[in-house]
């Protein structure tokens, strides 16, 4: 006689609250007129080692990118950076973080075969509103002076030994929504299972009425809070409102309550 499986899906609903991508550029230089752009950003697929690409449904979203090899002479800006899976990598253009971080920390550094000073510039109009953004010059003289200035106060620092870095700092406001984001909340999803009881297979639609604001997967449990499966839920403006899945669990998951 054929065993049957026999399980029963219960919904909950659990979202990350108040994580936002966003990205500051943040400009270097010591000629107005030869400024090397780098970007600071979150990303919900960030995080402190090498992010590439990550494709998500019809999504691509670019993380990381990677400083071109170093001019033998003049002038240029990077953020350092360290990961044993990609030593061959050592600076950063772009330095995408974790968005669910509550306080991330930029190391910009630069290298000159000249003795002029240095300016760090950014556009204080538009620091995202999703928290406090702080600068601090540091030097081998100077690791931590712990001297930080709130940049939206002012719009770049001048006369910065050339060799000294600085540190850029986003703390992270609690409940805190950016104006471009008001309209958009609360997020509403409607979710169901059907069939529930179910034996091989169950398929789980997701109704979404606003734009995603976080990392949103489908995350399966069994009684006792073990993690069971996960399912990405497709983002961005050409997903469709209405997306259904199909979780079929394998022969290693028993009857029982999930």
């Amino acid at each position: 006689m054929k065993k049957t499986t026999s399980l029963i899906l219960l919904l909950i609903i659990a979202l990350t609250a108040f994580a936002q991508e966003w990205e500051l550029e943040i400009g270097v230089y010591v000629h107005p007129d030869s400024v090397h752009p780098l970007i600071a950003k979150t990303s919900f697929y960030g995080s402190d080692m090498y992010d590439t690409t990550v494709i998500v449904g019809p999504d691509t979203f670019k993380i990381d990118v990677a400083h071109p090899p170093s001019p033998p002479s003049g002038f240029y800006a990077y953020f350092p950076f360290a990961d044993t899976s990609y030593p061959f990598l050592s600076m950063l253009m772009i330095d995408g973080r974790s968005a669910y971080d509550d306080t991330i920390i930029w190391t910009i550094r630069w290298h000159c075969d000249y003795t002029e000073s240095v300016t760090v510039e950014w556009d204080s109009t538009a620091l995202p509103g999703c928290g406090s953004f702080e600068i601090e010059i540091g030097s081998p003289r100077i690791v931590d002076g712990d001297n930080w200035i709130d940049m939206s106060s002012i719009s770049r620092i001048t006369e910065i030994p050339f060799w000294s870095w600085v540190n850029t700092r986003f703390i992270k406001t609690p409940g805190a929504i950016e104006e471009t984001d008001k309209g958009l909340k609360p997020l509403v999803y409607e979710i169901s299972a059907y069939p529930n009881p179910f034996n091989s297979a169950v398929k789980i639609s997701i109704d979404c009425h606003s734009r995603e604001n976080g990392n949103p997967e489908i995350e399966i449990f069994d009684i006792n809070g073990r993690l069971v499966d996960n399912i990405p839920i497709a983002r961005g403006n050409s997903a469709p409102a209405n997306r259904e899945y199909i979780w079929q669990p394998d022969k290693s998951v028993g009857s029982g309550i999930y």
